[in-house]
This record gives C-alpha cells, structure tokens and sequence, in this order.
C-alpha cells in the first residue's frame, strides 16, 4: 500500500477530508491533492508529523506503511529497560536523517502525552 491509499484510509478512518488537512496546514488543496493523486510519493518533514497527528495515525505507518496504522503509546509505558536499551541501538543505527524524524516524532508523542 502506498503513502496515496494510506492518506485515504487515515482521511476516512478520522472523518476528515483534502480540504480539511489543507486548512490545518496551512497549505493550498492543490498539494494536498497531489498526496492524494499519487503525483507526490512522499511527505516531507513538518507536513508528514502534522498530518499523522491531525488523522492520529502513526507516523511510521503513514510515510513508510510500516506498524500499526494507529499508534500505541501504551506498550513504551511498560518496556523493560531490556527493551529501552534495544530501542537505543536501533535508534543509534540510524542515518542522521532519519534520527532527526525519530526525534521529532518522539516529541510529538510527548506533547501527546502531555496534553493528557
């Protein structure tokens, strides 16, 4: 499944439409459209985290298909520290790229968590 049928289930699974992400965003129909169409493969940076958060999906599942297309914060609130330190490396593994939307999809789930 790619990113243009993943942002149609996660716009249908929330109850929103093109228009509605556009007017969140701040950014014209006309991209948003583009997602949609398939025109555009990928989503970049702050647009992907915003879009993940305003459908409450999880970011993983939305820029790569991978995981649960809803997150679970529930499982990190009990891992053991076996588990943290395997977390760690994996994280450490990472390209600085990718390390750089690792960090800004952890604090996204902070202020999730948060604002509970």
């Amino acid at each position: 499944m790619n990113l243009q049928y993943r942002l149609k289930e996660a716009t249908y699974h929330a109850h929103r439409n093109q228009s509605d992400i556009a007017r969140k965003l701040r950014i014209t129909r006309a991209t948003v459209s583009l997602w949609f169409t398939g025109s555009t493969k990928s989503m970049k940076g702050s647009h992907l985290l915003q879009v993940a958060d305003y459908l409450g999906v999880s970011v993983p599942w939305l820029e790569f298909g991978e995981g649960q297309m809803l997150p679970s914060l529930q499982k990190y609130r009990t891992e053991s520290s076996h588990e943290a330190q395997l977390h760690s490396c994996k994280f450490m593994s990472l390209n600085p790229l990718n390390k750089e939307k690792a960090n800004e999809y952890l604090d996204l789930l902070l202020l999730k968590e948060r604002a509970r």
